[in-house]
């Protein structure tokens, strides 16, 4: 993957070990996947197991609705989000030089 990833000019970047909430997304979907897909079922072979995990992902996708998708289930979210207009993109900002511009001062530490 490396040699692959510098031959096409693309920057890997990973999590930190042991810091799960930089990439919380996955890590709230590999709980679920887990407990409600493979904690609750016994595999006898390959084709069993990927027949139970098409069939979880398929009513993941389809099926249950998502609160962080406003109660939609992804499938629906994605029908949605393709009618509706681009949003313009939001503009990026450094810290650094919206501080510079600003007067705000920086809290001081209180020891002194």
């Amino acid at each position: 993957m490396d040699q692959w990833a510098y031959q096409s000019q693309v920057a890997l970047h990973f999590i930190e070990r042991g810091k799960p909430t930089q990439n919380a997304l996955i890590e709230s979907f590999n709980g679920k996947f887990r407990d409600e897909c493979l904690n609750q079922n016994w595999f006898v072979d390959l084709r069993h197991a990927r027949e139970v995990i098409e069939d979880w992902r398929v009513d993941y996708n389809t099926v249950r609705p998502h609160s962080s998708l406003r109660y939609l289930t992804p499938e629906e979210f994605a029908a949605s989000a393709a009618t509706r207009p681009a949003s313009p993109p939001t503009p990026v900002v450094s810290i650094a030089s919206a501080r510079a511009g600003s007067d705000v001062q920086e809290p001081r530490s209180a020891n002194l």
